[in-house]
């Protein structure tokens, strides 16, 4: 080893396997021995404090337990900085480092002193307990059951466990403090746990609970009533996944067996009923109808709300109407902002936190040439700000937001939006957007579809409004692949394709909508729509009627058993279809093909299929891969006459007019077919 680098690496290594305060890493502000830890983000200015001062089962604290404290700092160091998972955000190393410390909790909790202790019969029933989240590992009903066992009354119980204002109720406080709960147990769930309890002891059915608008698919209801996630619980059953992968660096007592050599934690989450489900998609008329409805919001209603609000309020302070009234307007206000929300996240194809993130100043442009939106990127929270394109009418819900965060300028601005101001508190509060959405849409016509002859109701939650950008490809663009990949600012449409299939969820939901496209395409051709021309359009077009003289003599309906042909003939040329303003490519990623693409003449590009940095509509109009719709005909025409202007130019001759004259002369076919 060079004198350098063993200057570099063995401190590292030294630093790394010691379990003292010189233990380092670059994400580390505190000493490795101390209580609490100070960790940032690798990239981005978030930080978080893990505390290890942690309520254990038996009333002790964590930092006090000579057994546990070693498995939780070894745990939540080596889960970062080990081989197990990858990630650079302070944000996720919090939430595993509470995962390590609810599990362990847990095993305390079932008189475990150590995780050598623990057998595979005991993770077994650990993983059932874990399927109803974190109440589940930290046995919160049972626990809280036998606190409240003794007493049969109200009467009988010890008032430090009641709250009398604004009404009886029982104490969280006291009750998690007597059962030696952590602060960890999960707020909803808890209160359902303490209402169970105080209806039984006040003799009292207890009501059923009605899902929140807001809920994810993926989120299951307990047995406790609370609400948990299917992810977290795929967590806490990894977390002795990642204790096996770790046990050669970590330097504390671990489990002695491979608890996954049979299932995966995903398998055992299945089997359990608690996996994690994809987000549903939409059906496509339900979710264009509930984007048309909220844009009718922005433009024909959001105007009389502002008068009637800015009304009503002066009215207020003239006490001419009580706050009820104007709290009627103000939820007309919370009706346009969710509006706003929704056509943002479609239009722009960001999560929820992202668009909560926008501020005033994050709008540029203008009508005429375009609008941007600033956002901020919080995928593995490198917190980057990036310039997406948008469409006008999310220029004006941007706006909207604006003046509603304005419509108590002369006492109080804010930067942020998705804020109101409330008066009589003298703050800004959050707009609540993505609540009730299922309640917004039932009132716009936008939840009952019909699926097999059966009427249903859809749920709606945010989360679906990202899958609006495949459903805009496919009924607008046509596919869009060219579309989707500057959005994620690829230069190489092959690279965004690779980029998709990184995530399975993505890329099966990417393989549908394409699938659909290439049934529009074969649709189109086989019922003899002029939709399509140019040289591969013709070529299947021959095809198509060569299907349909064999197929008359069948008792099939010809034109869809023809589009169906026609779509596995597709299949077997591995075409790959892609849009573009000037052309839809066909281009398969085949050495043949790739010869023959005018794109790829004397050599260009790399790999196989169509060079889009080589692409154009002066390259791609004779391709024998291209062809052309009635929107891109049209766009071909409007650059032939752009060229046509340029050559009538009566300045002297050059080599930019001896370009445009041949750029002309190979879009004037185009422009002719237009």
């Amino acid at each position: 080893m060079k004198r350098r680098e063993k200057l570099i690496v063995e401190p590292l290594v030294k630093s790394l396997l010691s379990t003292g305060s010189d233990r380092k890493a670059i994400w580390l502000r505190s000493s490795y021995v101390a209580n609490v830890w100070e960790v940032h983000d690798d990239v981005g200015p978030d930080s978080e404090r893990l505390d290890f001062r942690f309520r254990m089962p038996d009333g002790r604290c964590l930092t006090e337990s000579s057994n546990w404290l070693p498995v939780a700092r070894e745990f939540t160091f080596w889960i970062r900085a080990g081989p197990y998972v990858r990630f650079r955000d302070a944000s996720t190393h919090q939430r595993w480092h509470r995962v390590g410390l609810n599990t362990l909790h847990g095993l305390a909790a079932r008189r475990f002193k150590s995780l050598q202790e623990v057998s595979e019969g005991d993770l077994e029933e650990l993983f059932e307990d874990a399927a109803f989240g974190v109440d589940g590992i930290l046995r919160t009903v049972n626990r809280v059951e036998d606190l409240m066992r003794p007493f049969a009354s109200i009467s009988q119980l010890p008032d430090r466990f009641l709250k009398r204002k604004p009404q009886l109720a029982l104490d969280p406080k006291a009750v998690i403090e007597a059962c030696n709960l952590p602060d960890s147990v999960t707020a909803g769930a808890f209160s359902r746990i303490l209402l169970v309890q105080l209806n039984r002891l006040q003799a009292r059915p207890v009501p059923e609970r009605e899902p929140e608008d807001d809920e994810d698919d993926d989120e299951v209801v307990s047995k406790t009533g609370g609400t948990m996630s299917a992810n977290s619980v795929y967590s806490y059953i990894s977390f002795f996944e990642a204790l096996h992968s770790l046990k050669s660096v970590m330097n504390c007592p671990t489990i002695r067996f491979n608890p996954f050599a049979e299932e995966t934690p995903n398998e055992i989450a299945n089997r359990l009923g608690r996996a994690s489900k994809s987000t549903p998609i939409a059906p496509h008329g339900l979710m264009i109808s509930l984007f048309e409805q909220c844009a009718r919001i922005l433009v024909n209603e959001w105007g009389g709300v502002e008068k009637r609000y800015n009304e009503t309020y002066r009215s207020y302070l003239s006490s001419t109407v009580s706050w009820d009234t104007v709290q009627l307007v103000r939820a007309e206000v919370l009706r346009v902002a969710k509006a706003c929300f929704i056509l943002i996240s479609g239009f722009t194809a960001r999560r929820r936190t992202e668009v909560l993130l926008l501020d005033r100043d994050c709008l540029a442009g203008n009508d005429t040439y375009g609008w941007w939106l600033n956002i901020t990127i919080v995928k593995n929270h490198d917190h980057t700000k990036t310039l997406v394109t948008i469409p006008n009418i999310i220029a004006r819900a941007v706006k909207i937001l604006i003046a509603i965060a304005d419509l108590h300028s002369a006492e109080a601005q804010t930067n942020e939006l998705f804020r109101m101001y409330d008066p009589r508190f003298r703050r800004f509060i959050r707009l609540e957007v993505t609540r009730g959405m299922t309640e917004l849409a039932r009132t716009l016509g936008a939840t009952s579809y019909e699926e097999d002859g059966v009427e249903k109701q859809w749920h709606w939650y945010p989360r679906q409004f990202r899958r609006f950008y495949a459903v805009v490809f496919f009924h607008r663009f046509n596919g869009g692949m060219e579309t989707l990949s500057h959005e994620l600012r690829h230069w190489s449409v092959a690279l965004t394709r690779a980029y998709a299939t990184l995530d399975t969820e993505a890329a099966r939901y990417w393989i549908k909508t394409e699938q659909e496209f290439k049934r529009h395409i074969a649709r189109s051709i086989a019922n003899d729509e002029d939709e399509y021309t140019g040289p591969l359009a013709n070529r299947y077009r021959k095809l198509s009627e060569r299907l349909k003289r064999m197929l008359r003599g069948k008792v099939v309906m010809v034109d869809k058993a023809a589009a169906e042909l026609l779509l596995r003939h597709m299949g077997r040329e591995a075409n790959i279809f892609t849009a573009n303003a000037w052309s839809t490519c066909g281009c398969p990623h085949t050495e043949e093909a790739t010869e023959k693409a005018n794109c790829r003449k004397n050599g260009q590009g790399e790999g196989l299929g169509a060079d889009v940095s080589a692409a154009g509509s002066s390259v791609c109009g004779d391709c024998p891969f291209s062809m052309q719709n009635a929107e891109q005909r049209k766009y071909v025409a409007n650059q032939a006459v752009e060229a046509q202007a340029a050559l009538n130019d009566c300045r002297p001759q050059n080599i930019f007019k001896m370009l445009q004259a041949h750029r002309f002369l190979r879009l004037v076919p185009p422009k002719e077919a237009a």
